[in-house]
């Protein structure tokens, strides 16, 4: 009963309120100009480009958590309720829809291909000036059929995305294309992805990620051409007040939203783990624990990874469940949907408070 009034009383409150919570992967499309036939996903449009990654299951198929941009189409995501950030390491990871073909490597010698279909990714903080992030034409111009790329060039294509393999692994963080993770999956660190970091092209803050199909002639003609766009994460990042809202703290978060989320609008850090509320719930970690304060990336449920086949539309945006207390990812779980769907807005906030009286209730023991 306590968790249906806790239900009833967060769908009472204001719009705007839910609206305000930040969080690591991009709130809007600011524009999208798809080419030629591509059309895969743009039926879930805009939500299925913003929130979190789905993975395939398996590492030899791609994720259908996608929309197709078509042969040089593009595609602007914005931050609006946080900000990229130039932090130490990669600031934030693209997600396209690469994947191992026919077999993952099971150690750095192994050879392998990858079924790539390269983007350049450009970043801005007023829509005016773009500053893209640099890349060897001549390594590009190697890109193409549908028999994949050699893993021996895919280190000549770092600065761009869609190269790295997305896996169904249990964390979100940067992956380094030259160095081999034991820990992952076919060396991959994470779910894999590829990072960027804001340094490489002098910019200290954005709020607009531009990723531009290469033209590259890599898949096959019809809905799905061009690359597929599964998702933007940030790794470093800072919340964006609320217009009109008061942050006794100065954490970013609002008063009235700390004490909705269980936080202290008088303690910038609440859990005292080195973070301040607001930069966890951008970077979406959980502001209640300290454990993750200084970690990079965060955790991931990887019971939902979705499935593969090579790329094109399906589900929604990931993350934990109510019963497993994964604050953080909760907090991901619902993007900004069109103006003119209020509800869904409420979803977030709804399932941090549940975590939160979970957090709380007493044990049985």
């Amino acid at each position: 009963m306590r968790t249906l009034a806790l239900a009833l009383a967060l769908a009472a409150l204001p719009v705007s309120l839910a609206r305000a919570l930040p969080h690591c992967f991009p709130d809007a499309v600011a524009a999208f100009h798809p080419t030629g036939n591509a059309g895969y996903g743009q039926d879930q449009m805009p939500g299925i480009a913003l929130g979190l990654p789905v993975p395939p299951k398996v590492p030899t198929q791609g994720s259908l958590d996608v929309v197709s941009l078509g042969h040089a189409g593009e595609i602007i995501l914005q931050f609006k309720n946080s900000a990229i950030v130039d932090g130490p390491g990669p600031d934030f990871i693209v997600f396209e829809n690469p994947f191992f073909i026919g077999r993952v490597p099971s150690q750095p010698a192994d050879s392998y291909s990858v079924f790539a279909e390269p983007i350049i990714v450009s970043v801005s903080n007023d829509l005016a000036t773009w500053y893209t992030f640099p890349y060897d034409p001549a390594a590009l111009a190697q890109v193409g059929g549908v028999s994949g790329t050699p893993g021996s060039l895919l280190p000549d294509l770092i600065g761009l995305a869609g190269i790295t393999p997305t896996v169904c692994a249990k964390r979100v963080a940067p992956d380094d294309p030259l160095a081999w993770d034991p820990n992952g999956v076919g060396g991959v660190s994470g779910i894999g992805g590829d990072a960027f970091d804001l340094a490489d092209v002098g910019l200290p803050e954005a709020r607009y990620v531009k990723l531009q199909d290469s033209g590259q002639k890599v898949g096959f003609d019809g809905s799905m051409e061009g690359a597929d766009l599964d998702a933007v994460v940030a790794i470093n990042s800072r919340p964006v007040l609320a217009a009109g809202g008061t942050d006794t703290d100065g954490d970013g978060l609002t008063d009235a939203e700390e004490r909705l989320i269980g936080t202290d609008p008088n303690n910038p850090d609440t859990d005292g783990g080195g973070l301040d509320d607001g930069i966890e719930l951008a970077e979406c970690k959980d502001p209640l624990d300290p454990s993750d304060d200084l970690t990079v990336g965060f955790e991931f449920n990887t019971d939902d990874c979705g499935g593969g086949g090579g790329g094109g539309g399906g589900g929604g945006g990931s993350g934990g469940s109510p019963g497993d207390n994964s604050f953080g990812c909760l907090s991901s779980l619902a993007p900004d949907p069109a103006p003119s769907a209020g509800a869904p807005l409420l979803i977030p906030l709804l399932l941090l408070g549940v975590a939160r009286w979970l957090r709380g209730r007493p044990s049985n023991k």
